[in-house]
């Protein structure tokens, strides 16, 4: 029998790594902050071997290059639809996109910014079913989140996910 995703219902394990981009300028983030470890979790409803829609967590700190008291933190909650490009019934690549919620902070050695805002999140990936039971998943993403002050430009991440999937159909 098939590993089809089709009807199926996985929970999501995720690990990887995460780097906030902007707002850019001549102390970009990207040059001044190291790649931070990215986990979560959630779940996923294939619809087909074309489309999923999944509900995501995701918890992410990025340190600063040079000052141990200074950090970036963004912690989303989404949801996501996923379209396949290219599938069959044990692997497909993908194209995401999604909206949800964060919590962010950029942290400094005097002071700290927190907020609640809006996120986007886009990209793509590739899945394969391990077995009937397990799918592996790879995932690069861009993340935007709405800045605290009007005028103010969005924080940006990248980040690059391993995803273990384990299907309960």
């Amino acid at each position: 029998s098939s590993n089809s995703f089709q009807n199926s219902i996985a929970v999501s394990g995720i690990l990887g790594s995460s780097l906030p981009l902007s707002p850019a300028g001549t102390n970009s983030y990207s040059e001044s902050y190291l790649p931070g470890l990215l986990f979560g979790g959630g779940i996923k409803y294939s619809f087909s071997n074309n489309f999923s829609l999944g509900f995501y967590y995701e918890n992410t700190s990025t340190p600063h290059r040079t000052k141990s008291s200074t950090s970036v933190s963004f912690n989303p909650v989404y949801l996501e639809g996923a379209i396949s490009v290219a599938s069959t019934d044990t692997q497909r690549v993908f194209v995401t996109a999604g909206a949800g919620y964060s919590k962010n902070k950029v942290e400094q050695s005097a002071s700290s910014q927190e907020w609640n805002g809006i996120s986007f999140i886009g990209g793509g990936g590739f899945e394969y079913m391990l077995n009937k039971k397990f799918g592996l998943e790879f995932n690069l993403k861009g993340f935007g989140v709405l800045p605290p002050n009007k005028g103010e430009d969005v924080l940006s991440f990248s980040s690059f996910t391993f995803i273990i999937n384990y299907y309960l159909k």
